[in-house]
């Protein structure tokens, strides 16, 4: 399997994640990629060469961050429906937190990718 993981991290706690991520799902024969979305240029991103689509975030003010939600609007439309998870990374536990996902997961339904 092999998954294609974009985040943003403002202080480092979300790419120790996706890295720890990452190291343990190598263990499983999983292999990920890892894209920083700041980093990413391109005009597109293409995903179908990917089993699975990872997105990582911290949470700000209850919502993706800007760059986020921003840069999910370059992923092209998949070929077939791609799977995708989040990782939110938060200081504190609220329900409020949990729906932070919910205008990332608007924009790639329409890109053929299911949460």
């Amino acid at each position: 399997m092999k998954i294609a993981i974009y985040y943003f991290s403002g202080t480092g706690n979300t790419e120790l994640t996706v890295k720890k991520w990452a190291s343990e799902a190598s263990k499983h024969n999983i292999e990920c990629d890892l894209f920083k979305f700041e980093e990413v240029t391109d005009k597109t991103i293409d995903v179908n060469n990917y089993d699975k689509v990872g997105i990582a975030y911290p949470i700000h003010a209850f919502n993706a961050p800007r760059i986020v939600l921003k840069s999910a609007k370059k992923f092209i439309k998949c070929d077939s429906q791609k799977p995708f998870f989040v990782v939110m990374v938060s200081g504190e536990y609220m329900n409020l937190n949990h729906s932070s996902h919910l205008k990332l997961k608007s924009i790639l339904k329409k890109r053929n990718m299911t949460l």
